[in-house]
């Protein structure tokens, strides 16, 4: 029999604080979006209870809020984004025009801005030049805005009459009195924004919910489509994935966006946080904000760490909190993994197949890693030739066992090229400590066939 192993160099699974309460009261706050100015959050949020009775933009500053919209219909989708002198922009989706064929209202995006401490009359952003691509035809709505030194960016999604959803992308370099041409750039949902020096990232969702991007490199001029997606989804949701992006100091890529995951047999909706250090190229393994219930509608910011708000509903409406993410968890290869053995015979037992190699960052001291999942493949069938899985605390780091080791968990593969996961709980710290996936063998297996294996994301961190 022919061993494989299949195993990401180094996977990095977040850590996070303790849930925040941002805002909870009577009524139904929903879709924050959140900037950061002077070491204060600058959120805004749909609200049914923030001055007026129908839904509309609530600015929340400190823990003070204030209407932000300044019109007479509902409004939807806020998004908030701030200069480097305080100023606020904030636009959204807007109900206040009616069809003359229809006597429907319909949808436009808004842009209304608070420049020192004082708000100014909304303007419609759609349809602001003779050459713009997104107009008033069909509804215009989920817009995300981005603050730059270069200006402010929009994107938002346009639902034409065939009922086919596009992502529409304008640029401001003057913060709002002139805007370029807006673009229509292809297919899609959800749309969120960032900017760094002259790269523009525009992440959004499929129909089905997987997470893709578009990246500029010419401040918008022209953009090009990632050919695969960055996230692909288990569960195709209401709200699809609803992605947001934030950039860090160095130009990391960070995205948060929702999904259905099951655990222990049930399934909730959670948030997801990726990031890429390439520009886009590749990404981290996802890590998991694993709380109870459903939280939805996520919107990241960066503020020298990382911060992750979010919609939940624990009593009669829903309301919103955050966390921040305080570190990692890495889970690489150990110096002796692979194992070296490459052939085996039917029945034999405890064999190494990987060593890995558990690490936290120091800015978190330690992190109890509880489970780890994975995955496997090859040409026999792993429910019948594989007897056991097991995880052994490798406790002198040699890669092989020895008696002074400890067995921390066994498991089965209950199908063949399916998934198991086995239980760790050990604490790990900048020091690293060295785990053992090993096998038993079933007798007898055909020969030539081949055992792979793949390792899963840190799945459960304490």
């Amino acid at each position: 029999m022919n061993v494989e192993v299949f195993f990401i160099y180094s996977i990095i699974s977040a850590v996070f604080s303790s849930e925040r309460t941002l805002v909870s009261k009577v009524g139904d706050q929903t879709r924050v979006s959140v900037a950061y100015y002077s070491g204060r959050f600058i959120a805004v949020y749909e609200d049914t209870n923030c001055g007026k009775p129908e839904k509309h933009a609530c600015l929340n500053i400190g823990g003070a809020e204030e209407l932000a919209d300044d019109s007479f219909a509902s409004t939807a989708f806020p998004s908030v984004g701030v200069d480097s002198n305080g100023n606020i922009y904030l636009v959204w989706s807007d109900a206040r025009a009616v069809d003359p064929n229809t006597g429907q209202r319909t949808w436009d995006i808004y842009l209304r801005k608070k420049i020192s401490n004082s708000w100014q009359t909304s303007q419609m952003i759609n349809n602001k030049t003779a050459s713009d691509q997104c107009k008033t035809t069909g509804d215009q709505i989920s817009p995300d805005i981005y603050v730059s030194n270069s200006g402010i960016y929009v994107v938002w999604q346009s639902i034409e009459s065939s009922g086919r959803s596009f992502i529409c992308f304008a640029h401001s370099p003057d913060f709002g009195t002139t805007w370029n041409p807006n673009k229509k750039l292809g297919e899609g949902y959800n749309p969120s924004v960032a900017a760094y020096g002259s790269n523009i990232y525009i992440v959004f969702s499929d129909i089905n919910g997987n997470v893709k991007l578009l990246k500029s490199q010419d401040n918008g001029s022209s953009f090009t489509l990632r050919s695969n997606p960055i996230y692909s989804a288990r569960r195709r949701l209401p709200d699809l994935s609803a992605p947001d992006i934030a950039i860090s100091s160095t130009g990391n890529i960070l995205v948060v966006l929702q999904d259905k995951l099951e655990k222990n047999g049930i399934e909730d909706i959670d948030i997801i946080l990726i990031s890429s250090g390439d520009n886009g190229e590749s990404w981290s393994a996802p890590s998991n904000l694993d709380l109870p219930g459903d939280q939805t509608n996520p919107s990241i910011v960066y503020t020298g760490g990382i911060f992750i708000f979010y919609n939940q509903t624990k009593g009669l409406d829903p309301d919103i909190y955050y966390v921040e993410a305080q570190g990692n968890v890495s889970v690489s290869y150990g110096e002796f993994s692979p194992t070296g053995i490459n052939e085996l015979n039917s029945g034999t037992q405890n064999i190494p197949i990987l060593q890995l190699k558990l690490t936290a960052s120091p800015e978190i001291g330690s992190a109890e890693v509880k489970t780890l999942r994975f995955k496997a493949s090859g040409t026999f069938d792993d429910s019948i030739h594989i007897s056991k899985v097991k995880m052994i605390l490798d406790s002198d780091g040699n890669g092989i066992i020895t008696s002074s080791d400890t067995t921390l968990s066994e498991s089965i593969f209950q199908a063949d090229d399916s998934y198991t996961t086995l239980s760790v709980n050990v604490v790990v710290s900048s020091s690293p400590v060295y785990i053992l996936f090993v096998v038993d063998l079933s007798q007898p297996i055909p020969r030539g066939k081949t055992f792979s294996v793949s390792i899963n994301p840190v799945s459960d961190i304490l």
